[in-house]
């Protein structure tokens, strides 16, 4: 009973030409502004945790990327000592080492056979990941060669330049990677 009346009260209000009083609009306003703000307070926590999600994915397929490099590389290299010290032998480049640096992980040939003039040259294991907040780089602990096989330690990706000590995507354990050539 009591909602049939509602009905009719509100079907009046709205076939009725006389537009709204003043305290409705003012309650209308208020209404809106309580939206607007709630709306303006929570944008930016939701566009910093849509970056940071974001970042994760992006370092999480890079290092999918360098893991990916690094077994191609190393899978038909062998360690050797040469001068010295330790490198790796790959018969198609010659050798090489594999580097951390500021800019990721570098390799550093160390004689190019198919250009004997250019006796050395470093580049990216692949290229940084530039987004829209940061750019992305490779890195690892340790590279040891035992029988045939290769295990990399501690593999992460994190900001360049980055204060926070905790990578953005790491793999968790050793990744060991077995020669084609022992």
């Amino acid at each position: 009973m009591r909602l049939n009346k509602l009905r009719k009260g509100i079907r009046a209000k709205l076939r009725s030409v006389s537009g709204l009083s003043f305290a409705e609009l003012l309650v209308t306003t208020l209404i809106l502004l309580l939206v607007t703000e709630i709306v303006a307070d929570g944008l930016p926590a939701v566009i910093r945790l849509y970056r940071q999600t974001v970042d994760i994915a992006n370092a999480e397929a890079y290092l999918s990327t360098t893991m990916i490099a690094l077994r191609s590389k190393l899978s038909l290299s062998n360690e050797v000592t040469r001068d010295g010290k330790t490198a790796y032998f790959d018969p198609a480049y010659g050798y090489y080492n594999i580097t951390n640096s500021a800019d990721g992980i570098q390799v550093e040939y160390l004689d190019i056979k198919m250009n004997p003039r250019t006796p050395r040259m470093s580049q990216p294991l692949i290229p940084e990941v530039r987004n829209d907040t940061s750019i992305l780089i490779s890195g690892f602990d340790n590279i040891t060669y035992n029988n045939g096989s290769f295990t990399i330690t501690g593999l992460k990706v994190e900001k360049q330049n980055s204060e926070s000590e905790n990578p953005l995507a790491e793999v968790k354990g050793d990744i060991i990677i077995r020669t084609l050539n022992p």
